[in-house]
Parts: structure tokens; C-alpha cells; sequence
């Protein structure tokens, strides 16, 4: 769902999803994409968005005032508000079902999911009436001593991608899955 998707656009998504998809695949919802990226335009607009009115005085309902925090607890509010309209287009028992609102964040940094999840739970309820899977990618690179140089082989490329994944995507991999058994949800890398 892009990022300034008002309640209307998210319906007439959802309206659209319904009556043209074929009815035998799922429907993966995501409130935009990399909310937490701040290389991207959306991190910045959910940032001052969240740290303002009407947003400000729901996000911060325990006296928490760290705007990053609010941030991340803004996209947990804008995952459920379209996890609500899908459900109303889809039907409520298709939440979780055929609708899957998943929680994407970044997999390295907990707070980007530790901080939705904790809002939901406290303002909503189980995050599982809303949420059908926590997400991530546990991006990994060649190193940066092998970035550095100039001429590398095809062997060297793959040694130091081999060496990254096996360092960085089991400690990656294991933090989400904490979360997805915290709460009772799926997990998923893409």
C-alpha cells in the first residue's frame, strides 16, 4: 500500500484485489515498502507524520516520546487501518486466511518490529487479529575488505558472499523468528 494512501484508495484497492484476482491466490498486504529505509522518501513523511496530530496523541498513549519509536508504532497503526479495510472488503474471515497483512521491517534492527507489535498489543489486542506474519530480508554483501579491491574473481565474489550469509543471515534470521513466536505469527524473508 504506498504510503499516502488515504482510506478510499486503500478500499478501492481492495476492491479491485477481490474482483480481479484470481480467488485461489492469497492476498499479501504491506503498508509501503521499507518504512524504516532512510534513503527513502516514505521513512521521512511516516516519521513527521506520526510525530504530529491526530497521530501523536494515539502513538504515544504511555507517555513514550522517543519519535523514532513513533515512527514505528505509526506504521503498526497504518498495517492495521489497512488490515481493517481489507477485512471489511474480503470479509472478516478471510483476515489471515486469503488476507495476509504482514509486518515487514528491517531485520537487523528489532525495534522495527519490537515497537509496532508492542503498540498494537497494547492499544488493539493480539497483533494476530491483524497481523498474519512478521517480514524481512536479511540482506548480506561480500565484506567490506573484498568491496574494497579491484580485481576480484568469480571464486572471490562467492567466498565472501558465503562467508557474509553465513555470519550475518542465521543472527538475522533468528531475531525475527523471536518475534513471530512472541506473538504467534508467521515469519518471511523475501
Amino acid at each position: 500500500i504506498p504510503h499516502m494512501a488515504n482510506a478510499d484508495y486503500i478500499k478501492n484497492l481492495a476492491e479491485l484485489i477481490k474482483n480481479r484476482l484470481n480467488p485461489d491466490l492469497n492476498v499479501y498486504v504491506e503498508y509501503s515498502n521499507e518504512v524504516w529505509n532512510w534513503l527513502f522518501p516514505q521513512s521521512h513523511w511516516a516519521l513527521e507524520t506520526a510525530n504530529k496530530e491526530p497521530y501523536l496523541s494515539k502513538l504515544n498513549y504511555d507517555g513514550e516520546i522517543n519519535p523514532g519509536y513513533l515512527h514505528f508504532r505509526f506504521v503498526g497503526e497504518k498495517l492495521k487501518e489497512c488490515s481493517d479495510i481489507f477485512a471489511d472488503v474480503f470479509g472478516k474471515d478471510q483476515l489471515n486466511k486469503r488476507v495476509r497483512p504482514v509486518l515487514a521491517g528491517q531485520i537487523v534492527y528489532s525495534i522495527t518490529y519490537q515497537q509496532p507489535l508492542k503498540y498494537l498489543s497494547d492499544k488493539y489486542g493480539d497483533p494476530r487479529n491483524y497481523i498474519y506474519a512478521v517480514a524481512g530480508a536479511p540482506y548480506f554483501n561480500m565484506g567490506d575488505a573484498r568491496m574494497a579491491q579491484t580485481s576480484l574473481t568469480v571464486d572471490d565474489v562467492i567466498a565472501g558472499f558465503n562467508e557474509t550469509v553465513d555470519q550475518v543471515v542465521p543472527v538475522a534470521v533468528e531475531n525475527l523468528r523471536g518475534f513471530a513466536l512472541d506473538y504467534g505469527l508467521k515469519m518471511m524473508c523475501y
